[in-house]
């Protein structure tokens, strides 16, 4: 788990536990909530804190005055001429599910406080008039998980010196290849589960809300792509090439190369309106308006009145994962590509492809052809024999992939070097936090 997510749901349970021992209220009783957004983080001010005002069960009115919206009075149904209003509806759901509801807009709101900003004595949430300070949150916190943090941090800062120590520089090329093996699991698990494929980054921005430079960016993920480098460095140190050889003979499979042809395609989906009686999701009309569109296309760059790479600007550019001008690089038969995330190019594409490549002189404009759920407009450029490669010819490749599948192991053992050859120096954790919280015991004489 990354530290940002650890962070982040480590965070969401405290504040869930504390707002269940302060918001303290009957079933009877309505919430009203109120807060402040957090500063940037580069301010050095405490944000102003989380407040909540709690009715006590039965009551009917608030701390603050209490005035109907016209429309709260608009019934929602009439039961044998006794009205249910559209305020009594809201009431009965914020019953139900109103605290769950605050839990989650808080803890929303407090992964985004800058911690290192705030003062012990600033107010973080007020409820009803209780107030938890910072103070008060991270005695909370410390009592409970201060032991792990603490190995963690032990743990970040050791990483972090000896990657100083052996002169690893955390360069874009890192990241990246960092970003690249991460990809490669996770589309590797969602395969094994039998689900449809999703592109990394598009997940990495919706599930953590951030772009791909602040996800590079995180301390936790800058150390990861760090220590594997560094794992990488040795094992081109260590490695025989005797190990790399046999390794290599019992993966050659995945690098000999498959019979393929290069290409580049402009491809447009159907229009989607929902299945019809066939199965289909767009209709006759719909597929055969969108083959007049590429008939019009492909008599346009065979006239010479424009060009391939012209109309895939205008016409494909938007719809897939394709280098410049459409080329999607070579294909096999499976019609599985080497761009992460990109389509699988249906086996009946796939097959006029293969038969252009044969039978034509080459580059070759092929007529449009109708996929499953889209049409291309293929160009194949050249073809290759299916041929087994040599160890010098893959040699970067094979080191790499096989220094992947040892990855964990391998990371493992650096990481039980390094904490063997760090000295630390433990203090006693107990007695700084009663120190720290004005909790000192007196022994007895």
């Amino acid at each position: 788990m990354s530290e940002s997510e650890y962070d982040r749901l480590h965070r969401r349970s405290l504040v869930m536990a504390t707002l269940a021992l302060l918001l303290g209220v009957g079933l009877g009783a309505a919430v009203v909530a109120a807060v402040a957004q957090p500063p940037p983080r580069a301010a050095k001010s405490a944000p102003a804190p989380i407040t909540a005002t709690a009715a006590q069960p039965g009551s009917t009115t608030t701390a603050a005055t209490f005035v109907a919206d016209p429309l709260s009075t608009e019934p929602v149904a009439v039961v044998a001429g006794q009205p249910i209003t559209l305020r009594q509806l809201e009431d009965a759901l914020l019953k139900k599910e109103g605290a769950d509801q605050v839990k989650d807009w808080v803890a929303d709101r407090v992964d985004q406080v800058p911690w290192e900003t705030i003062d012990d004595t600033a107010p973080i949430l007020a409820v009803a008039g209780s107030v938890l300070t910072r103070r008060d949150l991270a005695r909370r916190v410390m009592k409970k998980g201060a032991g792990d943090a603490r190995e963690d941090l032990i743990g970040t800062l050791m990483a972090e010196q000896a990657l100083a120590k052996a002169g690893v520089v955390i360069s874009q090329a890192l990241l990246d290849a960092e970003f690249a093996r991460v990809e490669r699991k996770f589309q590797a698990g969602l395969t094994a589960k039998g689900k449809p494929i999703v592109p990394y980054a598009d997940y990495v921005r919706q599930r953590y809300n951030q772009s791909l430079d602040e996800f590079k960016g995180q301390r936790a993920f800058r150390l990861a792509a760090g220590l594997h480098g560094l794992v990488l460095r040795e094992a081109q140190q260590q490695l025989k090439d005797s190990e790399l050889e046999a390794w290599f003979n019992a993966n050659r499979s995945r690098f000999d190369e498959t019979e393929a042809v290069d290409l580049s395609t402009i491809y447009m989906a159907f229009p989607q309106n929902g299945r019809d009686a066939a199965g289909n999701f767009s209709t006759p009309a719909d597929r055969d308006a969108l083959a007049g569109v590429f008939r019009t296309l492909y008599v346009q760059i065979v006239r010479g009145e424009t060009s391939y790479e012209t109309l895939w600007k205008q016409f494909g550019q938007g719809w897939e994962k394709t280098r410049p001008g459409g080329r999607v690089g070579w294909v096999g038969r499976d019609g599985r590509r080497d761009l992460p995330d990109s389509r699988v190019i249906p086996s009946e594409v796939m097959a006029l492809a293969f038969t252009a490549a044969k039978n034509e002189k080459l580059p070759h404009l092929c007529l449009p052809i109708a996929g499953p759920e889209g049409i291309d407009l293929l160009k194949v450029h050249a073809w290759r024999p299916q041929r087994t490669v040599t160890l010098a010819e893959v040699r970067d490749q094979v080191l790499q992939a096989l220094v992947e599948d040892q990855l964990d192991q391998r990371t493992s053992e650096l990481l039980h070097r390094i904490r063997r050859d760090t000295e630390i120096d433990y203090k006693s954790l107990p007695n700084l936090i009663r120190k720290r919280f004005g909790e000192e015991q007196t022994e007895a004489p």
